[in-house]
């Protein structure tokens, strides 16, 4: 009983003839209440769950005022690459447990263990994370431990990065677990890309969308010529190096000035010459590269230049 209305709200009895409880006042429990009942669903079993309210008054009339189902996600169970191979029996005897000689024994089942990722970690799994290429690198921790909720010692965690769609998975990093079950495993910064983290054959997954860094300066040589120059900081995987769009905003909108592709190392300048209508004006630039397979699109921030003499 959430609030006992001082005491009136507890019966005294009950009606020997009808079962009815028995109170000392007309209205013994308030009219309306506001509840919170917490609940711990840490102590609750992976999967789904159904969870009822059910309100009964003084006069033991009830009624359901909550009936939905939760899903929770404690541990993520992952098969191990560790299950223990029995000796098969040679030709004149067997080994102690096996079968008749001649004969295989039969293979353990796997062990099984599961991620019980740190709070930072656990909220990267099964999205899209959306970063620029400089901040890309991912890390990624926490627990392994056995069905039972216990630390496990010496497990071998795997990352493993593929291309957006899923596909080529490459390993890129790898570690033990310690002797409380913790692991950190660092991710080098990439190109867009799938990521797995393993423990045997099944994997908990993300996606990670990943921008260029573009970065963009502009300057007026002597009423003459505009130069563009910056970089565009990205993995590429060793694919072509990017296209630079240069525009302008004008009162039509966005024009582009030129195209450039940049050097193996991302850097890239363009010069355009400017008309003598243009000295003493200003204008607006900024620098974009659109997207490919490997990245998504990004522009730098826009640079003001007025036109010297």
């Amino acid at each position: 009983m959430p609030d006992s209305n001082g005491g009136e709200c507890n019966p005294i009895g009950t009606d020997p003839s009808s079962g009815a409880l028995i109170f000392d006042y007309q209205q013994p429990c308030p009219a309306s209440e506001q509840l919170d009942i917490p609940v711990d669903t840490t102590k609750l079993t992976d999967g789904t769950h159904e969870v009822q309210v059910i309100v009964e008054s003084a006069d033991e009339d009830s009624a359901t005022v909550l009936d939905q189902d939760f899903t929770t996600q404690n541990l993520t169970t992952i098969a191990s690459t560790t299950p223990e191979k029995l000796q098969t029996s040679s030709a004149t005897g067997s080994p102690s447990g096996a079968g008749p000689a001649g004969t295989a024994s039969p293979t353990q089942p796997a062990a099984v263990y599961a991620f019980k990722l740190d709070k930072a970690s656990a909220k990267l799994i099964g999205g899209t994370v959306r970063r620029r290429y400089l901040g890309s690198r991912l890390v990624l921790s926490g627990t392994v431990v056995s069905p039972a909720g216990v630390p496990a010692p010496g497990v071998v965690v795997t990352a493993q990065i593929g291309t957006l769609a899923g596909q080529g998975f490459q390993t890129v990093a790898s570690t033990s677990t310690d002797a409380a079950g913790r692991f950190t495993l660092t991710l080098p910064r990439g190109d867009s890309r799938s990521v797995q983290l393993l423990v045997g054959g099944e994997a908990v997954s993300l996606k990670q969308e990943v921008r260029p860094n573009v970065t963009f300066a502009v300057r007026s040589l002597h009423g003459q010529e505009l130069v563009f120059t910056g970089r565009v900081a990205i993995d590429r995987a060793g694919g072509p190096a990017p296209i630079v769009v240069l525009v302008d905003h004008t009162s039509l909108g966005w024009e582009t000035v030129g195209t450039v592709q940049t050097t193996r190392t991302g850097r890239y300048r363009y010069t355009t010459p400017v008309s003598p209508r243009a000295i003493g004006q200003a204008f607006y630039f900024r620098a974009s590269t659109p997207a490919t397979a490997l990245w998504q699109a990004a522009s730098s921030t826009l640079q003001t230049v007025k036109v010297a003499r």
